[in-house]
């Protein structure tokens, strides 16, 4: 199953071989002779936790040293061991991908804590704050498909080829080539991403 979710798939496994036993988890924090040693812990991601895959890669990007000398010291030696597979083993390019994918998740972690609340008195949650955030959330967007785009970053997939694929030029599925629509400035509202 790792192998279908790539980079996260990779982080997924490594963080919840970490963590299963508690020799594991005392063994991680206490570094080795290229890491010192940590009172933080990677977080695992969950399925119905937003944000998780998010929170789960920040806390992994500060702790990668350790991640890497510990997976490095607990690949699998022999056939059958309890080891990690070497191609489970998070490679730099894997961590490039995190990083820009840490970057891309920010902008839906900042527009989740924006809009969580409960809309008393028409504060945090309202429906016509949500206007406001999907526009900085489509800009944010936007911005990122520019300095990442697709086919230097990551592999190309059945998705992106094709009649109805994403259209790099008009930024739409589909090709209709519509100009953009008009955006909201965003001077007309302030929101902190």
């Amino acid at each position: 199953m790792w192998k279908l979710r790539g980079p996260i798939g990779k982080l997924h496994y490594a963080v919840v071989y970490i963590r299963e036993t508690p020799q594991r988890r005392q063994e991680f924090a206490a570094g080795g002779t290229d890491c010192d040693p940590t009172t933080l812990v990677p977080k695992p991601d969950n399925a119905t936790r937003w944000n998780s895959a998010f929170i789960m890669i920040v806390r992994a990007l500060l702790l990668r040293q350790h991640i890497d000398y510990f997976c490095y010291h607990h690949r699998s030696i022999k056939e059958n061991d309890d080891g990690l597979k070497i191609e489970q083993m998070l490679t730099p390019e894997d961590w490039l991908i995190l990083t820009q994918l840490a970057e891309g998740l920010k902008v839906f972690h900042t527009a989740t804590i924006a809009l969580e609340g409960h809309a008393k008195d028409a504060k945090l949650g309202a429906m016509w704050e949500c206007v406001a955030v999907l526009e900085v959330l489509s800009n944010n967007l936007i911005r990122l498909q520019d300095e990442y785009p697709l086919s230097t970053t990551f592999k190309t997939t059945d998705l992106m080829q094709g009649e109805g694929a994403f259209h790099m030029g008009c930024r739409s599925w589909g090709c209709g080539c519509a100009p953009p629509s008009q955006s909201i400035p965003e001077s007309s509202y302030s929101l902190p991403l």
